[in-house]
């Protein structure tokens, strides 16, 4: 079994790998399309990470973990929610699927949350040399279009993405992480080009949504930290940069540049959206939902709702979605209260501006649906966990050594305890690779209009194969 030291490397190895794997256009290694590439890199890493926590000596620091009234409350109150919903909503076999596929992605939350201590620099930074490699070859590709006098739309410069909301949802991330990069001697200026450029893509492709959350994120960093107000103040300076060089284009006549205020798509009409979903719900559907993943088989109005909390409310009913709220909430009281305790730590200041980067995004957009900024989510809420909470932790007595030789378990209970660790796991893990390998060869099978987003691409919902 691998010992407890190399906790912080062997999952984050496979979370860099898998960021990289899943930003890349490397569209036909798993998946014959780049969205489902990317849910078959996360379901495999999902499972790889509950593994390698049950086999490898880290089930004693799950206690400690989610030792927090609030966090199990709320946990379970999502799970018994979402059990109603499977049971009692639409397509049972595929609400099931879905639930399962968020417990796995809890159990990340959870390993993230114990390898923080360690493992939070190391994430963070394989993240941002993975997007900043994806950065460059959108600028390469924007050089190159420019040269050829071809169209400036996000099809040709972002780096292959099937959608260019896609690539928005892993930058909405970075810049968070950004911020607190300017002031540092070495790689500040290195961070100044990446935001510059990341905001230049953004206004190309359009992406307001992203942008306000990245205006909104500066404000929110500004207004809470008043000593991080001076790299504000440079990220003001990459803002008005990257504005230059967009009218620049603009004003060249460049083909295929997006203007940033567009009428037939503007704000008014994710609100309008938004009142005529909330037109067709009905008391039960909000009661106990329709069960995860179910959205596309629910009076489908438009592909998804392009807002978390609908989204959830509807697939997952009020009783999970009151305990997803408390988790929230109680992650961001304790975030709130721990860089106010220890401004000196930036690296957790840098982890909460790209968590609640991501929650405002996810508003707005699919966070929550699609597998990159999922996997990113429960992410940086581990991250965050682990670390306000084991500051929290060391700031009381430590126990002497014997006391702890006094309270641990006999070798028979933890032989036990491992056990039923690998049991839980197995009876997880198992069925969920048993459905999303049947899912899988169904939505390859299947022709047909798509009905957006949902766990594989074309959104059909998951039928338990004929025997």
């Amino acid at each position: 079994m691998l010992p407890i030291r190399y906790l912080p490397a062997v999952p984050f190895l496979i979370l860099v790998l898998f960021t990289a794997g899943a930003i890349f256009p490397w569209r036909e290694v798993l998946g014959d399309s780049y969205y489902d590439h990317q849910r078959l890199l996360q379901s495999l890493m999902l499972v790889v990470v509950a593994m390698v926590w049950v086999f490898g000596h880290w089930r004693q620091g799950l206690i400690s973990t989610c030792r927090d009234r609030y966090l199990i409350f709320g946990f379970w109150a999502m799970m018994v929610g979402g059990a109603a919903s499977v049971w009692l909503g639409l397509v049972p076999a595929n609400g099931l699927v879905n639930y399962l596929h968020w417990l796995l992605l809890f159990s990340l939350f959870v390993v993230c949350a114990q390898a923080s201590a360690r493992g939070a620099f190391s994430t963070a930074g394989g993240l941002l040399a993975a997007q900043a490699l994806a950065v460059f070859l959108g600028m390469l590709y924007l050089s190159f279009a420019l040269l050829r006098g071809d169209s400036l739309s996000p099809s040709v410069i972002y780096p292959g993405v099937d959608n260019i909301r896609f690539f928005n949802q892993i930058q909405v991330f970075v810049v968070g992480l950004l911020i607190f990069l300017l002031g540092r001697p070495r790689i500040g200026g290195w961070a100044f080009g990446l935001l510059a450029a990341n905001l230049l893509l953004m206004a190309l492709g359009g992406a307001r949504g992203t942008m306000l959350v990245a205006l909104m994120t500066l404000f929110l960093v500004g207004l809470v930290l008043p000593q991080q107000r001076p790299r504000i103040y440079r990220a003001v300076a990459a803002l008005l940069i990257a504005g230059v060089f967009y009218f620049g284009l603009r004003s060249l006549g460049s083909q295929g540049v997006y203007p940033l205020v567009r009428p037939e798509s503007s704000s008014f009409v994710r609100l309008s959206m938004w009142m005529e979903i909330m037109d067709v719900l009905q008391f039960h559907n909000i009661l106990w939902g329709v069960g995860p993943g179910n959205y596309n088989q629910f009076e489908i109005i438009h592909s998804h709702p392009h807002n978390s909390i609908l989204q959830f409310l509807i697939e997952w009913g009020v009783t999970a979605l009151a305990g997803a709220a408390l988790i929230i909430g109680r992650l961001l009281g304790l975030a709130y209260r721990h860089i106010r305790r220890y401004p000196e730590d930036e690296l957790t200041q840098a982890l909460v501006a790209a968590l609640v980067a991501g929650l405002g995004y996810s508003l707005v957009s699919g966070v929550i649906v699609m597998p990159v900024p999922q996997t990113l989510l429960f992410m940086f809420a581990g991250l965050v966990w682990g670390r306000v909470t084991s500051a929290k932790k060391s700031t009381t007595p430590r126990q002497t050594d014997l006391d702890r030789q006094r309270i641990e378990p006999p070798n028979s209970i933890r032989g036990w305890q491992s056990v039923l660790a690998a049991a839980l796991v197995l009876v997880l893990t198992v069925p969920y690779m048993w459905f999303v390998s049947n899912y899988f060869l169904q939505a390859t099978s299947s022709e047909g209009s798509s009905n957006g987003p949902g766990f594989w691409r074309n959104g059909a919902a998951f039928m338990m194969p004929e025997r």
